[in-house]
């Protein structure tokens, strides 16, 4: 019997193109408003470092994370980013992706009060 071949494991983040893989124009429209918004104080510069970005949670739904709040670690969910952009000469408008990445995020657990029975504070009353 012959052995299986070893699967590759991806390396990220994959560079992808820094200009327009059709035409080689090397404007492109996200990177173009994403400038002019920051430049108009609309949005800070630290948002879209690399360019408009699709975020993909890769999460089982039948899986639920389980979070103790007795833990001292925060539960961790594994996150695909593509940065991408569209070609700005008007004859070719391609969509083209400039970055792929993953990583583990860390995901906040909010400080909420807990019920009575519980063994923390009880919900506040209002109107009493």
């Amino acid at each position: 019997m012959a052995d299986k071949p070893e699967k590759k494991r991806m390396e990220f983040p994959i560079k992808g193109h820094d200009k327009c893989p059709d035409c080689g124009c090397e404007d492109r429209l996200g990177q173009m408003k994403i400038a002019e918004m920051v430049e108009e104080g609309l949005i800070d510069e630290k948002l879209f470092p690399k360019g408009p970005t699709w975020v993909l949670t890769l999460i089982d739904p039948s899986k639920p994370i389980v979070i103790s709040p007795l833990s001292i670690t925060k539960p961790k969910i594994p996150i695909m980013s593509f940065y991408w952009d569209v070609c700005a000469n008007p004859e070719c408008l391609k969509i083209f992706t400039t970055l792929v990445d993953f990583r583990m995020q860390e995901i906040e657990i909010p400080n909420a009060p807990i019920g009575p029975g519980m063994g923390g504070q009880q919900f506040p009353k209002f109107g009493r």
